[in-house]
């Protein structure tokens, strides 16, 4: 649970999963805020992708409001972390989540157009740019006509000298993981120039964008899109 939400070392369970309440309640505001008056959008899939899933934070939240919630995420630790999460807290209602382990650079587990929406939070910022890229256009793909896709990703660090330090300290922890064969989490940003320009040609109009506080010391935003074709 740490590692997904990194404000407390220590978590209670039940607070944990009430912050992805918390923070479903956020997006569906923004995504209001936004011009989307309702998720899902009517005549777009009753499904919802969760990008980056963890162990089910957000994707138990997101099971009131949507038929299925596939949640995805390169950890096979963290996804078997989420189905006994799922069984325990939802009981019956857990066959409307799903978990899948994906450690390809696409989403070639899901058709063109299956979710009326597609979700992804503190997860994008964790890879380099190139995957990064990759991914917002698959979310663009796998998006129905008229759907919409919510992520957040940052754009640079907020200051000339953490963005030295940022660039230094990450070479250092990429050398020092090698060594001792450990995980480093890593943070990257991606220009909002860049992050419009794949929206447009993957044929994604950009309804909002907003700065929000999800990578602390770096330049965040929230994006809106909603896939053209209604």
């Amino acid at each position: 649970m740490w590692a997904v939400q990194t404000v407390r070392r220590e978590w209670d369970e039940d607070e944990f999963f009430h912050s992805g309440v918390e923070t479903i309640n956020w997006v569906f505001d923004e995504a209001r805020r936004a011009g989307v008056e309702r998720l899902p959008v009517p005549g777009t899939p009753n499904r919802v992708l969760d990008f980056g899933c963890g162990v089910g934070r957000l994707s138990l939240a997101l099971a009131g409001a949507f038929a299925r919630v596939e949640g995805i995420d390169i950890s096979e630790s963290m996804v078997r972390n989420a189905r006994a999460r799922a069984a325990k807290r939802l009981g019956p209602d857990q066959e409307r989540v799903g978990y899948q382990v994906n450690d390809a650079a696409d989403l070639v587990l899901f058709a063109d157009g299956d979710f009326g929406l597609v979700l992804s939070l503190i997860c994008l910022q964790h890879m380099r740019q190139v995957f990064a890229k990759r991914y917002i256009a698959e979310f663009c793909r796998v998006t129905s006509p008229g759907g919409i896709i919510f992520f957040q990703l940052p754009t640079r660090r907020t200051t000339a000298m953490l963005r030295l330090r940022g660039t230094v300290g990450r070479s250092a922890r990429r050398i020092g993981g090698r060594m001792k064969r450990e995980a480093v989490m890593e943070m990257h940003g991606t220009s909002r120039c860049d992050v419009e320009r794949i929206l447009d040609r993957c044929g994604v109009d950009v309804i909002g964008v907003r700065t929000n506080d999800l990578a602390p010391s770096w330049e965040s935003l929230t994006y809106v899109g909603r896939k053209r074709g209604r």
